[in-house]
């Protein structure tokens, strides 16, 4: 599949998320001299920008050994998809080792928009940050999508800013979100745990935090640059 067809395909998506977009809008969306100043800091779009991730995963199967992976991902900012709406395309490339050369694995998209930072993730869009960024302000990450609705929370705004997208642990189950920004640099940190845990209460593991099926996934910021 070219690169040409990717980006058509994104351009034709995102004229009708723009559509839903528009029918979402705060009628007072001018943004002001701080908010400006904050998405410059917390998730800068330049062209030619990039960040170089460590990742590691996890996968658990009731049917099958713990499979764990590991890759460097870098997200740059190649181009704008559509100009008028500053719409900017993000190319993510793997690799295994710092010896192999980078291999492009998917185009996703992002966006300053009202106030919120849209970042659309497998043709998924989902709101990373919504401005204003204090604790305890919260918004729904899948306002745009057809998703259910799911609370992100700003649990911290020190040295890093922590959103929250999921925290809820039973017995039975772990779901658990959280991204973190730095300024100057934007994502510096990924991290999600899946889990699903013996609910048989017959079992002897049950209430043990067994896990059956699961991911767990680490992202974590290794470097920047600009080419």
């Amino acid at each position: 599949m070219s690169i040409g067809y990717l980006k058509r395909t994104l351009q034709f998506k995102y004229l009708i998320f723009l559509c839903l977009l528009a029918c979402n809008t705060d009628p007072v969306s001018e943004l002001e001299t701080d908010d400006i100043t904050l998405q410059q800091q917390y998730q800068p779009l330049v062209i030619g920008n990039f960040i170089v991730y460590k990742v590691k995963k996890d996968t658990y199967s009731a049917f099958a050994d713990k499979v764990s992976e590991s890759y460097w991902l870098k997200e740059k900012v190649d181009d704008v998809l559509i100009s008028s709406n500053d719409v900017f395309l993000m190319k993510r490339y793997k690799r295994k080792n710092t010896q192999e050369k980078w291999k492009l694995d998917s185009i996703w998209t992002q966006t300053w928009r009202n106030r919120q930072l849209i970042k659309t993730e497998h043709n998924i869009p989902f709101v990373k940050l919504q401005i204003p960024l204090r604790v305890s302000e919260s918004w729904n990450g899948n306002l745009y999508n057809n998703l259910s609705k799911e609370d992100f929370n700003v649990s911290s705004v020190d040295s890093r800013l922590v959103i929250v997208h999921r925290d809820i642990t039973s017995l039975i189950k772990k779901r658990y979100a959280v991204e973190t920004f730095e300024k100057g640099i934007g994502l510096v940190e990924k991290t999600y745990e899946t889990y699903d845990y013996v609910s048989d209460s017959q079992n002897p593991n049950f209430g043990k935090s067994k896990i059956v099926n699961g991911v767990f996934y680490s992202q974590v910021f290794h470097e920047k640059g600009k080419e």
